[in-house]
């Protein structure tokens, strides 16, 4: 008889994307994919429509062959989502992604309103316009009507699994810990900030150990009768997933990933103590994972291919190569979708410094991938310092990252150790199949042992690491002489 597999559904920003995996990850088949775009505004909205987002996903799986047994399902969803439901079931909001900026001013009120650091420290979230607290008290400030309609809120990952069992099963420890209004050492949502931005805690998803959802609905059972009957578990936060499939469990491995954002973490079984500028998530029950993000990743560099019509991905990536580093004299100051880590500043908006009218497309964009580097540094070395010891192992994930052999280079001169290339093109969706296998006790390695795959080694080229340390000070000096003179936040 054929081994069953496990199913992997990782929905991102930008796409979602399922494939099978074995119970030891090796992916069996292709992959199923959608594509879409979040709706931006220029007032800094990013949303996406939630019943459209949920029929992206079941067009994805109508496109999986499930020719052999599957024993379980596990889903990954991007973090920090917000959606309000009304008494009807049905949403009354638009799906708020992690992106939308609307709500900075929000999150300057409840800074001043709190005591910022005890918020981190229960939390694990600073107060930032990415998390609950600070949409929650825009929504009920510009939008009223919708505000007051809302029965409850809740992630995508919730409305997803209640779209498809009709039932309403509250949310995983993951998702909770990353809304920036769960408290994680109470195990609670936060009562004061609830308070403060108009909700109460019933209205909030129940926090539930991990447990199979309902059965899916006839319908859904009809579609996928191949997992009908089998364990759907609730949907877990694509970068811990993201971790989990690139085989990063202890604290001695750290992925740096660059997709649509970019973020470098590192999860282990215990748990952490917040550190400035860095978030602290959890994985599961039992697993913590502490990092930091920034907005601008593959968006950016999507942003500026486009923009300024650069030559195709192959020829792109010949000519950034054989730029020298740092020649192009520019400072970029990646921040065109806000900012995260390692500052978390309001309201701050990307820079280009030093252009001259012989700048060319190419020094921009090379310029561009060396201060996304630079910015992963910094949360890199927060991380060193947060864990009392340089991470030995980093392994590269995302497809921005894996897609870029020179932005790979510049990384690992930056952070100045070897960068590990992961050999999984798609870390979320085989971290939530390897998830579900141990929830369902087909691990035939515990998850933690589980070794990271890799397909080859980027070693640093120590001559430029100088040249990077000078770039780092003058991105650092850009910042500060911007905010002097208010034109960043």
């Amino acid at each position: 008889m054929t081994a069953p597999a496990l199913l992997g559904i990782d929905i991102g920003t930008s796409s979602c994307r399922a494939a099978l995996w074995s119970p030891d990850g090796q992916r069996l088949g292709g992959i199923a994919r959608v594509r879409y775009h979040p709706d931006l505004t220029p007032d800094g909205g990013a949303t996406l429509d939630p019943d459209a987002l949920v029929a992206a996903v079941l067009r994805m799986l109508d496109r999986l062959p499930l020719t052999r047994p599957v024993a379980a399902v596990g889903l990954a969803t991007f973090w920090h989502s917000l959606l309000g439901i009304g008494r009807d079931g049905r949403p009354v909001t638009p799906l708020l992604l992690w992106l939308d900026r609307r709500s900075d001013p929000d999150a300057e009120q409840l800074r001043a309103q709190f005591d910022s650091a005890a918020i981190h420290a229960r939390t694990g979230c600073p107060i930032h316009s990415s998390y609950w607290p600070a949409k929650l008290h825009w929504l009920r400030r510009t939008h009223p009507a919708a505000f007051a309609a809302a029965a409850r809120w809740c992630s995508f990952g919730d409305y997803l699994a209640e779209q498809l069992t009709g039932q309403c099963g509250g949310t995983s420890r993951a998702l909770a810990s990353a809304t920036g209004l769960f408290d994680q050492t109470a195990g609670r949502w936060d009562p004061d900030l609830c308070a403060a931005v108009g909700v109460a805690p019933d209205q909030l998803p129940p926090v539930v150990s991990p447990a199979a959802l309902a059965p899916l609905l006839p319908p859904f059972a009809a579609r996928w009768p191949a997992v009908a009957r089998i364990p759907w578990l609730p949907a877990s936060g694509d970068g811990a997933a993201s971790n989990v499939g690139a085989g990063c469990l202890t604290p001695d491995r750290l992925t740096i990933m660059v997709g649509t954002s970019a973020a470098a973490r590192v999860a282990w079984r215990g748990s952490a103590a917040v550190a400035a500028g860095l978030w602290r998530y959890q994985l599961d029950d039992e697993r913590v994972i502490l990092g930091g993000a920034l907005n601008d990743g593959g968006s950016l560099l999507d942003w500026l291919r486009r923009t300024l019509r650069l030559p195709r991905r192959a020829a792109l990536e010949e000519a950034v190569a054989a730029f020298p580093p740092t020649a192009h004299q520019l400072t970029v100051l990646p921040a065109w979708g806000g900012e995260r880590s390692p500052r978390w500043r309001l309201a701050v908006r990307g820079a280009l410094l030093g252009a001259r009218l012989e700048t060319t497309p190419i020094a921009i964009y090379r310029a561009a991938l060396e201060a996304i580097a630079l910015q992963l540094g910094r949360i890199v070395a927060l991380l060193d310092a947060a864990l009392s010891a340089p991470v030995r192992t980093v392994v590269a994930t995302g497809s921005a990252l894996l897609g870029s052999p020179a932005l790979q280079q510049i990384l690992a001169d930056v952070i100045g150790r070897p960068l590990q290339r992961s050999a999984v093109p798609e870390a979320s969706s085989r971290g939530a199949a390897l998830l579900a296998a141990e929830r369902v006790g087909l691990l035939r390695t515990p998850l933690d042992a589980l070794p990271p795959p890799v397909d080859g080694v980027i070693e640093p080229i120590a001559a430029r690491a100088a040249s990077y340390r000078e770039a780092l000070a003058r991105l650092i000096a850009a910042e500060r002489a911007l905010e002097e003179a208010a034109l960043i936040g």
